[in-house]
This record gives structure tokens, sequence and C-alpha cells, in this order.
């Protein structure tokens, strides 16, 4: 592990996140917010939407990869 690696959050190296050249899709495990939303376990996607999906979480990934190929 690099010293980069060192710095970054547990939740970066979960097995069932998906990275796709330089889009990534991190898994989270539920939690309730402070505000008392209970989010369920999943991908979250931009914005904080999450979705038990893997299709869908993969299609994000992929088009974050696009989209910074284009910028």
């Amino acid at each position: 592990m690099s010293k980069l690696d060192d710095s970054l959050p547990a939740s970066y190296f979960h097995p069932w996140n998906i990275t796709i050249g330089k889009g990534r899709i991190l898994w989270a495990k539920a939690a309730t917010c402070c505000s008392g939303i209970v989010h369920p376990a999943g991908w979250v996607l931009p914005g904080g939407a999450r979705t038990q999906n893997r299709n869908v979480a993969q299609a994000v990934a992929m088009a974050i990869d696009a989209m910074s190929e284009q910028a």
C-alpha cells in the first residue's frame, strides 16, 4: 500500500467497488445519516443516489470514464 492509499478511507478498497478507467463507483453499507434518512446498502452514484443493480453502477462508471476523456 502506498502513502496515498494510507490516507484514503477503507471504503475505497471494498471488493465490490467498480472502477472502469477513471470512473469509480463505491459500494457502501447501509447507514442512517444524522437527519434520520436511511440509506440502503448499494453502489453510491453521483449525487448520492444508491443502486443495488451492478449493471447500472457499471454504466455510470463507464460514463464517468468517457466524460473524463472529453475534458
